[in-house]
């Protein structure tokens, strides 16, 4: 019956407590003492792992002959029991769901020390996209809009843009690339009014832009449009506000 006592433990009982719910099981009602010796745990002991059981609903007890007796209930009450369980850690990671923001707003709040992960390919570009559609106020952009059109499926590009429409997402652009400030208007109609953008060609802008740089709230998202597409989220209060800075700069200089 070790084994047993041990498979008992994986489902949560401690090991007395698994020790005396298999000897209850193996006499049927007895008194306290018999069990006890059954299962080789002292007879205080006994009475402290029973009253635990009778908690979780696996013994219970009745009067017989003025003595207590104590009764083993059916294994079946087990997988009742751990369905019960995987209920109520359902219910904890949902709470813990709605928890979760409010916590990651207190911590690292400073902004001091940034949080950066990176994602490779075309899927992680649009994984970071679908987590920035969740996150509020305006959004600043400096995106090489070239390279991102040979990089970006149409699909995903139409999705993102109709979620920010929806949202009254405003977002302000800068656009590095060699078509028309007409053309891209047509491009972005859909938009409507939640989007400002200015148009700089490559060659007045004074690096080669294969990527884009947005900024939101406190999150920083840097995209590469290369052959092989890169995504690097960056979480940083204060690099969030020092790019802020310098897309002014940027936006006043683009006019």
């Amino acid at each position: 019956m070790d084994s047993l006592s041990r498979e008992l433990m994986h489902l949560g009982l401690s090991e007395k407590e698994a020790a005396v719910y298999v000897a209850a099981l193996q006499l049927g009602p007895v008194p306290v003492q018999d069990i006890a010796k059954q299962s080789k745990v002292n007879r205080a002991t006994t009475y402290v792992m029973i009253e635990s059981l009778e908690k979780r609903g696996l013994i219970s007890s009745t009067i017989k002959d003025k003595k207590r007796i104590f009764i083993a209930e059916a294994p079946d009450r087990l997988l009742s029991l751990i369905r019960l369980q995987k209920k109520e850690l359902e219910e904890q990671e949902n709470e813990m769901a709605h928890l979760l923001p409010k916590l990651n707003a207190l911590f690292n709040r400073s902004g001091e020390k940034p949080e950066v992960r990176y994602l490779e390919g075309v899927e992680g570009l649009e994984m970071l996209r679908r987590e920035f559609e969740k996150l509020n106020g305006e959004t600043i952009q400096i995106v090489g809009y070239d390279a991102f059109t040979k990089a970006m499926d149409h699909e995903p590009t139409i999705e993102h843009r109709e979620t920010l429409r929806k949202k009254r997402s405003l977002i302000r652009a800068i656009h590095v690339t060699e078509r028309s400030r007409a053309d891209l208007a047509t491009q972005f109609e859909d938009l409507g009014d939640v989007l400002d953008f200015r148009v700089v060609h490559p060659k007045d802008f004074p690096f080669k832009v294969q990527g884009e740089i947005t900024v939101r709230e406190d999150v920083i998202d840097l995209f590469t449009y290369t052959a092989s597409p890169l995504a690097i989220e960056v979480r940083s209060a204060i690099l969030a506000d020092t790019l802020r800075g310098l897309f002014e700069l940027a936006w006043k200089g683009a006019k």
